[in-house]
């Protein structure tokens, strides 16, 4: 191509088509974007779209803001679409046009639960799920959070948004407004906790009726006889799941919301032996496994009368705990002292006594081990003198 043929022509289209665009460019953002932004901002009005911004830049159409539903995004996208033959296409600033978490539609029958609505990701409808297994008490197949739609833009609610797994969770939820419907539609799960403190137990948790606390601490007395039980520490929650209790004196299945519970009550065997004095008979009472080498090596043919309580939660510790024929050996030692006294608890092993020293040394010959360390107290008397411990 001539070098003139370049300058008469090629050279003048190229810059009349930069001076063209730049001209156009500027035309449009100085004198029709102003008046193309007032109109689009009055569409948006007129139609309810509130809290959403629309700014018209380089003919493109940034929106901000937030909406309530997915629907309401769609509709503002469309709103701003058609304008009027200026090529306009209405698009979302790194999606600032956002939807706020919710659940729409929940509804709880005796088949389960449903839910529907829209959360950010898949994590945080697993969490919905959680929420319903741990607080509602469902089983996994009775709950239904297919609708449950993940739409993306949706705005993030923060790692500890739906953090269900903790006792604060009302709290959580309580601030999450699209949660309360979820929430307060659900029945809640029993909740049942305590430990034995001495020979007292205070529980504490949440029932849904007088007559089911009165019912638990009936079945907790059937399993420790050995406890005074409190329940007064029980709230009563009327939206709560009926309390289903296993068979008095029976524990609960592993896998039971009653297990933490249980595994409180799981302690050592506890036992008192008392010896005959004067009028007085012998005595052994207390709670022991319900195996039937303890009840026949403590109590055989029954001699001691029916004082000895077995437990289905009690369970032997080989580490900590004295053998039953050790055990038994002791109450042999130990009826014969004059006022004599075994009791073996959580807290220890107590021996008191007075007797003759040819009674303190059969005490002495038997071994402790390995409770030896645990005794707490240790007060046989012979005749006149101080108290002296068995030694090992």
């Amino acid at each position: 191509m001539k070098r003139s043929a370049v300058r008469r022509v090629v050279l003048p289209m190229v810059v009349g088509t930069v001076l063209a665009t730049c001209v156009g460019w500027w035309t449009f953002e100085t004198l029709l974007a102003p008046t193309v932004q007032r109109t689009l901002r009055n569409r948006l009005r007129a139609e309810g779209h509130q809290g959403v911004e629309a700014r018209v830049r380089f003919f493109t159409v940034s929106l901000r803001g937030i909406l309530p539903t997915p629907a309401a995004r769609e509709a503002v996208e469309a709103t701003c679409n058609p304008t009027g033959g200026w090529g306009l296409r209405a698009r979302a600033v790194d999606n600032r046009i956002k939807v706020p978490p919710s659940l729409t539609t929940v509804e709880v029958t005796s088949g389960g639960l449903r839910a529907t609505g829209w959360v950010r990701d898949e994590t945080e409808r697993e969490a919905l799920l959680d929420l319903a297994l741990r607080q509602g008490g469902f089983e996994r197949d009775q709950i239904d959070v297919s609708g449950v739609q993940v739409f993306p833009c949706v705005i993030p609610t923060g790692s500890r948004a739906i953090s269900l797994s903790t006792p604060a969770t009302a709290r959580v939820v309580s601030g999450l407004d699209w949660l309360h419907a979820l929430w307060d539609a659900m029945p809640k799960m029993p909740r049942l906790e305590g430990n034995p403190e001495g020979r007292a137990l205070r529980l504490r948790g949440r029932v849904a009726t007088e007559v089911e606390r009165e019912s638990t601490i009936r079945w907790v007395a059937s399993i420790r006889p050995d406890l005074k039980v409190d329940g007064s520490r029980i709230e009563l929650d009327p939206r709560t799941r009926p309390l289903q209790l296993p068979a008095a004196g029976s524990p609960p299945p592993p896998d039971s919301w009653l297990q933490p519970l249980a595994n409180g009550l799981a302690a050592r065997p506890s036992l008192r032996f008392r010896a005959a004095h004067q009028s007085t008979p012998a005595s052994l009472s207390g709670l022991v496994p319900a195996a039937g080498d303890w009840v026949s090596t403590l109590n055989p043919q029954g001699k001691w009368g029916s004082h000895l309580k077995v437990s289905p939660v009690i369970r032997p510790n080989p580490e900590e705990d004295l053998a039953p024929a050790t055990l038994a050996s002791l109450i042999n030692a130990v009826s014969g002292l004059r006022e004599g006294l075994l009791e073996y608890e959580p807290g220890g092993l107590l021996i008191q006594g007075e007797g003759e020293p040819g009674q303190i040394k059969a005490l002495r010959a038997i071994d402790l081990e390995p409770f030896l360390p645990d005794l707490t107290r240790v007060e046989v008397r012979s005749s006149g003198s101080n108290p002296v411990p068995p030694t090992p």
